[in-house]
């Protein structure tokens, strides 16, 4: 069974990363998300919204940040109007200066993907632990 528990649009622009993060927080909370796994969930949102702004958006377009628990997890979605090449985990440089989001997105979510939405947007999710890790 899937509760829905927010959604939130926001411009394409960096100054939208902390809101969905605030969002985020909120709405974690809310749904008695243990806080070490609520903490974990935002550098997941962090990164996802910002690939969403950067890869996935041009100037004047909206993302969208939706968030429903899925029994015993949380699942984050983030929606872009699907511009330029879908995400792929990739192996970062140690000189580079991206390429270590999805690393870290495969790293704290129990599961992710992408996957393409009816308006020809993409939708990229992941699956978040809700309880303590400890």
């Amino acid at each position: 069974m899937t509760t829905f528990l927010g959604m939130v649009r926001l411009p394409a622009t960096a100054s939208s990363v902390p809101v969905a993060r605030a969002f985020a927080r909120v709405v974690l909370r809310g749904g008695g998300g243990a806080e070490d796994a609520v903490d974990s969930a935002l550098y997941v949102v962090t990164e996802l919204v910002t690939n969403a702004i950067v890869h996935g958006s041009r100037p004047g377009e909206r993302v969208t940040v939706r968030l429903a628990i899925l029994q015993d997890a949380a699942r984050l979605e983030v929606l872009d109007k699907g511009r330029g090449v879908g995400p792929r985990l990739r192996e970062p440089t140690d000189d580079g200066e991206g390429g270590r989001g999805l690393v870290l997105v495969d790293i704290l979510a129990a599961k992710w993907g992408v996957k393409r939405v009816g308006w020809g947007g993409r939708s990229v999710w992941a699956d978040l632990a809700m309880r303590s890790a400890a």
